[in-house]
């Protein structure tokens, strides 16, 4: 337990006089900072010891929020690399700084919830950019198949004399139709959406496509993503990508 509970209460209050709240347990203080995992929970950490000498550790919560949103293998990756930037260390699935001063707490506590954020953040990021690229070598080999004249990966520029990237590029004739794999997240879609109505404002635009898992999991997505291409599922059959690519 730590010894004199009225002024180590007071310590506490003055340390995170500007967070949402904290309280006592056994052995230490649990704080819960303003920070948001991408789940919308906050980011807590636990403050243990005694004296002048004390631990603050996010007991896990990073790991816990990255396993619920389904990304606990990228995040152990996440943290290691992170811990180093931020001068915390990242053992079983913990991030912590072992020795703080009392005068120290308070740019401990901040620096270990920051962490377990970033990391989080950062582990659904790769997590997202594996998927991205996973489905985009998939939507590029099917349409090899129907279209020999795919291109993978290639550039193409909009209206706007920007250089755009498309996961895939099918050439019938005089005619280009551009394709891009998309996901729930909405950093993709906005990605796409954002280069798809670029390219629709070309003289000859292309006819533009996006392909996703699933129409029900995008949520409002949808309607967002509609707006700039002409929406296909992964498992619509074959006649239905060519329909769309050669459709003028």
């Amino acid at each position: 337990m730590i010894d004199n509970a009225l002024l180590m209460e007071q310590n506490i209050s003055r340390i995170v006089g500007g967070l949402v709240q904290y309280r006592p347990t056994q052995g230490g203080w649990d704080v819960q900072t303003p920070l948001l995992y991408p789940s919308g929970a906050f980011a807590s950490v636990g403050i243990a010891g005694e004296g002048e000498t004390f631990s603050v550790s996010d007991l896990g919560s990073g790991f816990r929020e990255a396993y619920a949103g389904d990304v606990g293998n990228s995040f152990g990756r996440a943290a290691n690399e992170l811990s180093e930037e931020f001068g915390v260390i990242y053992e079983k699935r913990h991030l912590f700084i072992p020795r703080v001063a009392m005068g120290q707490l308070g740019a401990a506590v901040r620096l270990v919830a920051n962490c377990s954020q970033a990391s989080v953040i950062l582990a659904i990021e790769r997590a997202n950019e594996r998927k991205v690229a996973e489905r985009s070598d998939r939507l590029y080999a099917r349409l090899k198949k129907i279209f020999p004249n795919t291109a993978k990966h290639a550039q193409i520029t909009g209206a706007s004399s920007t250089e755009w990237t498309v996961d895939a590029l099918v050439q019938r004739g005089d005619h280009l139709a551009v394709f891009d794999a998309v996901t729930t997240h909405a950093n993709s879609v906005a990605s796409t959406s954002m280069k798809f109505h670029d390219l629709a404002l070309r003289e000859d635009a292309p006819t533009r496509a996006a392909s996703v898992e699933s129409k029900r999991s995008m949520g409002t997505l949808l309607a967002v993503l509609s707006q700039a291409a002409n929406v296909i599922e992964d498992a619509a059959p074959d006649q239905q990508y060519r329909q769309l690519a050669e459709a003028a």
